[in-house]
């Protein structure tokens, strides 16, 4: 089992999204994704999201619904697996 973090949220970008201003746009995007939704964020926990090629090309709304729901599923998961210790 992971110790426990300091709330920070890691992007990793592949050079498969593109050139380097096309990769810091899909980072700037999930922090805005990320600051708009950080209630849902744990803060004892560190996340790494990393971002595939097609996340430039999907629409912001899409997208933050995907992560917030993504995100709600781990951290069921992090309930699901603290609670059997």
């Amino acid at each position: 089992m992971a110790g426990e973090g300091e709330g920070r949220v890691g992007i990793a970008t592949a050079k498969a999204l593109g050139s380097k201003p096309l990769r810091n746009r899909a980072k700037r995007r999930m922090r805005e994704i990320v600051r708009c939704n950080a209630a849902e964020w744990r803060p004892q926990l560190d996340y790494i999201v990393v971002m595939k090629a097609e996340s430039n090309r999907t629409p912001y709304e899409i997208l933050n619904r995907e992560a917030v729901s993504l995100l709600s599923e781990l951290n069921k998961r992090w309930d699901a697996a603290s609670e059997s210790f």
